[in-house]
């Protein structure tokens, strides 16, 4: 009988952890998926690459958020939405707005959180962000809102030099990019 017992509760449980881990933080308030606390990061370190005819060295840096670059806008009490937009007031003062579409509980598409590229630019800064949330149906707006998100500044991380070998001389003179993110797979982000 206990071990009939053990068994449904061990099922039972197995059911339930899918249900909580979906979002660490979902609440029924407005967020998003990964919380309302990120860690940015800085690695910097240096490889030398070595080709049939010549050698060279590259300084490699990565910045990247964690637990995530890239996020989900979730509100499990939202009401009747077909879109929203959210406004980051970044501690600096920058402004960034982005609008996603919206399923009922959460954002139909992730938001930049993090890449700045020359195409794209991060909704959050470090320090405190000041987010303004707008649930939009039909094009009007049915509910507005706010809440923080804080990004923590990490120590810079200095990786140690590693070396790589490669057939291709054009390695030596194209810039390390392909090198350095190889590079910090290999190092595991220096940890």
């Amino acid at each position: 009988m206990f071990k009939i017992k053990l068994i449904a509760y061990v099922i039972a449980l197995t059911l339930f952890l899918p249900l909580t881990s979906q979002s660490s933080y979902a609440t029924n308030g407005p967020g998003f998926s990964h919380g309302d606390r990120f860690e940015a990061h800085t690695l910097l370190g240096s490889i030398t690459v070595q080709c049939p005819q010549s050698r060279a060295m590259y300084n490699c840096q990565d910045y990247y958020l964690s637990p995530a670059m890239r996020d989900v806008f979730i509100y499990l009490d939202a009401p009747e939405s077909d879109s929203v937009k959210l406004t980051s007031i970044q501690s600096s003062g920058r402004e960034r707005s982005r609008t996603q579409g919206f399923d009922g509980q959460q954002s139909t598409s992730d938001f930049n959180l993090w890449i700045s590229t020359l195409f794209q630019r991060p909704l959050l800064g470090v320090g405190n962000n000041r987010v303004i949330y707008e649930m939009i149906s039909n094009g009007s707006v049915v509910e507005d809102g706010e809440f923080d998100v804080y990004v923590e500044l990490m120590p810079t991380r200095y990786c140690p030099h590693r070396f790589y070998y490669s057939g291709n001389e054009n390695d030596c003179r194209a810039g390390g990019a392909l090198f350095c993110s190889r590079y910090f797979r290999d190092v595991r982000s220096c940890r």
